[in-house]
């Protein structure tokens, strides 16, 4: 989609969105948009929603998983040229999914804008590039982790 394609559809920016970082042991969790990129979970915040709102519902309606980010504060990426489509200020939630029988292994399950919906080993998420600055939120989210 053209700059101008996108102003036209979502109109001029800057925009208020939403990415989530959720880990699950050595994994977290990944979509993939238009059989071309995979990116953290997440998209625009509505104009009567909360921050913590726009994340659960992007969750649930990107991998059908529901979690509560109301208890979190997120982390704000502003850098006006983050995505090259538009201004987009996102704020990030960073969480771990509390589902601990491995043998199980919760399966996201891939809806609305997103065609695929998997839990990546963080090694092989290193490893492939990610829309706009998703790689370094998600380094940033990885560092915060092992300070905890």
């Amino acid at each position: 989609m053209t700059d101008r394609e996108y102003e036209k559809k979502w109109g001029k920016g800057p925009h208020v969105t939403v990415d989530i970082v959720l880990f699950w042991n050595d994994k977290v969790l990944l979509i993939q948009r238009e059989d071309t990129y995979w990116a953290l979970p997440g998209g625009f915040v509505g104009h009567a929603e909360s921050l913590s709102r726009a994340a659960n519902r992007e969750l649930k309606e990107e991998t059908d998983i529901e979690w509560w980010f109301g208890h979190l504060n997120p982390v704000v990426y502003d850098d006006p040229n983050r995505d090259e489509r538009s201004r987009m200020i996102t704020h990030v939630f960073i969480d771990e999914f509390e589902y601990h029988d491995d043998d199980y292994g919760y399966v996201p399950a891939a809806g609305d804008d997103a065609i695929a919906a998997q839990w990546m080993s963080l090694k092989e998420a290193h490893r492939i590039t990610l829309f706009a600055d998703h790689n370094q939120i998600l380094v940033d989210a990885v560092v915060a982790r092992s300070k905890k």
